[in-house]
């Protein structure tokens, strides 16, 4: 079996000051959690490496990058992140890090916390626990409210779907599809207004679903 290719640097064991940014999208701009806000804030700390991962905040397990950084990490090292969030969403989670990293002599510095090396003690752990639980609430009702959205939108906004956000508005296309129906060709309409025929023979399938099923009712 091949082995896994590393997402760390060659030489990764001889940096002292790991910094670690993670964002839920690219687009994530809010509450100075940019990665332009992280990366700044953790080169003002001291890092001499820093390493980013973008991922969905559907799974909170899902961080391939900080699962490897925990693991590789050696003794005399620091992990450095800019708030306790993105150390963790999970209470459970954020303390197996937090104790497996201290036992094999890796500090932790969490720059809106503090920092936390073989000195962690009850009174540190119970603080920690708080922190990282407000961060796993805070997140589930992002996420919540998030879903909350959708739903809205799925029952009340007809030209909603799931996914990306289509690219042309349904007024230009209403029109693209209203010049079709009079008589200009697929091809011509394609053309004319730089819009897929695949696109639209789909989007006129669509209307003439909704038109059969108000016909229905």
């Amino acid at each position: 079996m091949a082995k896994k290719k590393s997402l760390l640097p060659s030489n990764f064991e001889n940096y002292n000051r790991i910094g670690y940014i993670r964002v839920s999208t690219q687009n994530q701009k809010i509450n100075g959690n940019s990665l332009e806000d992280q990366r700044s804030q953790l080169k003002r700390a001291g890092c001499d490496l820093i390493v980013e991962e973008v991922h969905t905040a559907k799974d909170k397990s899902e961080r391939p990058i900080f699962n490897e950084l925990v693991q590789q990490s050696v003794e005399g090292q620091t992990i450095i992140t800019t708030k306790i969030d993105r150390f963790s969403h999970s209470m459970i989670d954020g303390m197996k890090h937090m104790e497996f990293l201290l036992s094999k002599g890796v500090t932790v510095e969490i720059l809106n916390f503090g920092k936390l090396d073989e000195n962690f003690n009850s009174s540190n752990k119970l603080m920690f626990k708080i922190f990282t639980a407000f961060a796993e609430y805070e997140h589930d009702q992002i996420v919540e409210r998030c879903q909350r959205g959708r739903d809205y939108k799925r029952a009340n906004d007809p030209d909603y779907r799931e996914g990306a956000k289509r690219k042309h508005s349904p007024d230009r296309i209403n029109k693209v599809l209203d010049e079709i129906e009079k008589g200009m060709t697929y091809k011509d309409a394609s053309f004319l207004y730089s819009i897929s025929e695949r696109t639209l023979y789909r989007r006129m399938r669509e209307r003439r679903d909704n038109a059969y099923v108000v016909e229905q009712k």
